[in-house]
């Protein structure tokens, strides 16, 4: 298994990645969640699509039925289920938040104003490029989403009359930051956000952030500084670790912050072997689970799963 014992990471050299299910996609899977609909099995998207696995087989639960290139086009970046029925997704195409319910298949634009980009909070809210959706562990109506190119992290209330806020802007900073990924802590009010130029916590009780992990020293302080932390688009927390999935360097960096140490996982060949986790093989990882003390990678050729001992 992955193994925190005193906040030490080490490899079990008996512990491999193998597949869980093939499903080629060209724009790759990029966000996973235990599926609350259908017990047992994994909701995916794919840029285009929103799927469920049991890792036997797969069924589509919402595709766009027209071609990126037309204007109606409904993408599927990240999601989150707020329910056991309701999914919120990002249209990253159209620059806006969507709610569907799968029980009866309705769908309704939450937030944005799908298919005018801008930058307003409020009740008629603009988004530029949002890309994922995390709803908050402690307080269920709160959405946070990165929003790229306004270089923020912005905070929906999710209500009859859904309100926009920013949560933490760049706009101030010497350097702009391209938030990418969020996930929470489940014990505190953190929240964990790659961008950029690295990794910071946000404190929720305080406003405050710390950079963790910064790609120069002429950027800030931070407790690590490693040039090679740049192309993150998830994270999860595994056991007191950060986990992030580097899909332009098909590796897996885990990053521990009380030995201020990165460790990687898989070889940085592009492709599809299982193995060793010194040696396996992705290809442009994404998507990140962490479910039951599995851990599971989605990229161009499909799910990976690391089983925990």
């Amino acid at each position: 298994m992955l193994i925190a014992n005193n906040y030490t990471f080490r490899l079990s050299e008996h512990l491999e990645m193998t597949s869980f299910i093939t499903t080629p996609s060209i724009l790759g899977i990029w966000h996973m969640e235990r599926d609350l609909f259908i017990e047992g099995n994994i909701l995916y998207s794919t840029g285009k699509e929103l799927m469920t696995t049991d890792g036997n087989s797969t069924a589509l639960v919402f595709a766009s039925n027209t071609s990126m290139s037309d204007s109606s086009f409904i993408a599927v970046s990240g999601f989150a289920q707020t329910s056991r029925a309701e999914v919120i997704f990002v249209d990253e195409v159209n620059g806006c938040l969507r709610s569907m319910n799968r029980s009866s298949n309705l769908m309704y634009n939450l937030t944005g104003d799908c298919g005018r980009r801008g930058y307003e909070d409020g009740f008629h809210a603009l988004f530029k490029y949002p890309l994922f959706v995390v709803q908050d562990h402690f307080t269920p109506c709160l959405l946070y989403v990165p929003d790229l190119t306004n270089y923020a992290v912005r905070m929906v209330v999710k209500s009859s009359r859904p309100y926009v806020t920013t949560l933490i802007s760049s706009a101030n900073r010497p350097f702009l930051r391209i938030y990418t990924a969020i996930t929470q802590a489940h014990h505190r009010k953190y929240l964990y956000i790659t961008h950029s130029h690295g990794l910071e916590c946000y404190d929720q009780m305080t406003n405050t952030s710390v950079d963790l992990i910064l790609t120069r020293h002429h950027f800030g302080d931070a407790l690590i500084y490693d040039s090679s932390f740049i192309s993150f688009l998830s994270i999860i927390l595994y056991k007191g670790l950060i986990i992030t999935a580097d899909y332009s360097q098909n590796k897996i960096f885990i990053v521990n912050p009380k030995t201020r140490s990165i460790s990687l996982m898989c070889s940085g060949v592009a492709g599809q072997q299982p193995g060793n986790l010194s040696v396996c093989q992705l290809d442009s990882p994404m998507g990140l689970l962490e479910d039951d003390d599995d851990i599971y990678i989605g990229d161009k050729y499909g799910i990976r799963i690391i089983e925990g001992e």
